[in-house]
């Protein structure tokens, strides 16, 4: 299980612990069907000039299993200004997106996240 992460020099302690602590827990459900893949997360912190910040999430998923080596899905947080929020839905857009591109073997419609 890898985690590369990127930009978390622009968050504080707080949101850093957050941070490893949701994106570990959720890999560890795509890790389960993808054992050798490597995540690579992207945070971008805009800040309005007010007290609350919107966050871009960027997921690039590589492994040799998937069609192409690599899926990447991009959470942009316009509509969220929660952190907590914005990697729960990145995250639930990479697992749909990896069971769109991975077909069960037998015809039934099988999640492959449980």
């Amino acid at each position: 299980m890898a985690i590369n992460f990127m930009g978390l020099d622009r968050l504080d302690t707080r949101e850093i612990e957050l941070v490893k602590d949701l994106s570990g827990k959720s890999f560890s459900k795509i890790s389960r069907s993808f054992p050798n893949a490597i995540l690579t997360m992207k945070i971008e912190q805009f800040n309005k000039g007010g007290k609350k910040s919107r966050f871009d999430i960027n997921l690039k998923l590589n492994d040799v299993s998937l069609p192409s080596g690599f899926l990447s899905v991009n959470h942009s947080g316009q509509d969220t200004w929660d952190l907590t929020v914005s990697i729960r839905k990145a995250f639930g857009n990479l697992q749909n997106e990896l069971e769109h591109k991975i077909k069960p073997q037998n015809k039934e419609k099988k999640k492959i996240f449980k």
